[in-house]
């Protein structure tokens, strides 16, 4: 009964539909292909295209780069909802990318509709927590056709939409993963890196960007005593594997608590650090939800060890910016620099339950809240001097609560943004990593923030 009264709504929004067309044939039409079209004014667009394979598309307004609208299009026709609460002054239409890997889209028909097709037909629109609302975003609803097949990595894409857009990732689309190929830099003993693995699914991608580091570079591992075997074998064999991999690491197995930064302060307390110019911080961050890793986590992991260990010159470039700058204190990715535009300084702070302001006051003798700045996921490089502050852990060590946690609020959660943030505070630069090459020419995702 619930399923008929369902096919009966559709058909009468479908039946008002066609009798608004009708009447509103006149509406302005406009076609986009990469190459530009007149301004798009805000309100609602009943939006048509075409594709022959599997293709994911963004929308955005090259004079606003942050404005973006990214969808997936499936093979056949496809019909979306789309609605601008902001007028677009140079609206583009890109592709990010393909299942076949080969490119090209024949463009974008957008009819624009009335006040009354809003008020009758409501679009079911996903809320982004007003950040389309400050930074004109705008919003897309495809109608048809049907989603692809459960567990297809474009599908799961698609899904992380709106997550991925307030991060500034919904560029980063699913791609093999890369190939393993060792460091071409000179050897260099004053570099040093962290890997914390409690997933080892990401381990060949994680393998493949620690290869990058000069030879000779303090690599440390940190494995979590619950992580499960990988590639059918048990955990004791995998790390018995990893040894021979790598004879110059060193590997430890640590508890389950306090996730990545655990282990991490950790080594900062044992002097781990000590006499390096710059280390790398990175994770095999999965985000699981409903015991099921996402696309987001997977994005997030991307697109950090991506900016964090990219090939010989750009590394060797990083790198040599802490030797150039000796008040450089911590650098990441540029789009997980947070507070940023789309995530304001009370959207980091979401449901904190005073944990960030009481560590502040411990540290640092005061609530600095509003003046924090951080990477979201925990994943940059630092001078070991610069995280002093966190060097010393409290009367009793740091109590992290045992797994599973909540997704915000958590004592590791709090020193997430506390470790660029006690850098800041104590005179360091942290700052950006010039963007990253995008899928795309002619913008970039976002104006890179400011130094802290």
């Amino acid at each position: 009964m619930t399923h008929r009264r369902g096919l009966e709504s559709w058909r009468r929004r479908l039946a008002w539909l066609r009798v608004l067309l009708s009447r509103w044939r006149p509406a302005r039409r406009l076609a986009i292909s990469s190459g530009g079209a007149e301004t798009l004014a805000a309100g609602d667009y009943l939006c048509w295209t075409w594709g022959k394979d599997v293709e994911a598309l963004t929308l955005l307004d090259a004079a606003q780069p942050i404005r973006r609208i990214a969808w997936l299009r499936r093979p056949g026709a496809n019909v979306l909802w789309l609605r601008l609460n902001q007028t677009w002054a140079a609206p583009q239409l890109h592709s990010l990318g393909t299942r076949d890997g080969i490119g090209g889209h024949a463009g974008l028909r957008l009819y624009r509709l009335p006040w009354l097709y809003p008020l009758l037909l409501r679009p079911p629109f996903a809320s982004r927590r007003g950040a389309e609302r400050r930074c004109g975003l705008g919003l897309c609803r495809p109608l048809w056709p049907a989603p692809l097949e459960p567990g297809d990595d474009w599908q799961a894409w698609s899904d992380s939409l709106d997550d991925l857009t307030l991060l500034r990732l919904e560029d980063i689309v699913p791609q093999q993963p890369a190939a393993v190929a060792h460091s071409r830099l000179p050897p260099d003993d004053r570099v040093g890196a962290h890997l914390h693995l409690h997933y080892l699914e990401p381990w060949p991608e994680l393998d493949a960007a620690l290869r990058r580091l000069p030879p000779g570079s303090r690599i440390h591992i940190t494995v979590s005593e619950q992580a499960r075997g990988y590639g059918g074998i048990s955990l004791d064999a995998w790390l018995e594997q990893l040894a021979l991999q790598w004879p110059y690491a060193h590997i430890r197995r640590v508890t389950n608590r306090g996730r990545d930064l655990s282990p991490f302060l950790a080594l900062l307390a044992e002097g781990a650090f000590d006499g390096l110019d710059c280390v790398c911080k990175i994770h095999g961050k999965i985000s699981l939800r409903d015991g099921r890793p996402t696309y987001l986590g997977q994005a997030w992991r991307r697109q950090a060890v991506h900016e964090l260990l990219p090939e010989a010159d750009a590394l060797a470039a990083l790198i040599q910016r802490f030797r150039d700058d000796p008040h450089l204190g911590v650098l990441g990715p540029e789009r997980l620099h947070l507070p940023s535009e789309r995530r304001g300084i009370w959207d980091c702070l979401e449901k904190d339950g005073g944990l960030l302001a009481r560590l502040m006051r411990e540290r640092f003798g005061a609530d600095r809240r509003r003046d924090i700045t951080f990477f979201a996921g925990s994943m940059f490089w630092f001078r070991p001097e610069a995280l002093a502050a966190l060097r010393t852990p409290p009367p009793g060590g740091w109590e992290f609560p045992p797994e599973p946690i909540a997704d915000t609020g958590s004592l590791a959660h709090a020193l997430e943004r506390l470790l660029p943030s006690c850098a800041k505070f104590t005179g360091w630069r942290v700052i950006s990593l010039p963007p990253c090459a995008h899928h795309f020419t002619g913008a970039s995702n976002d104006s890179p923030p400011a130094a802290s």
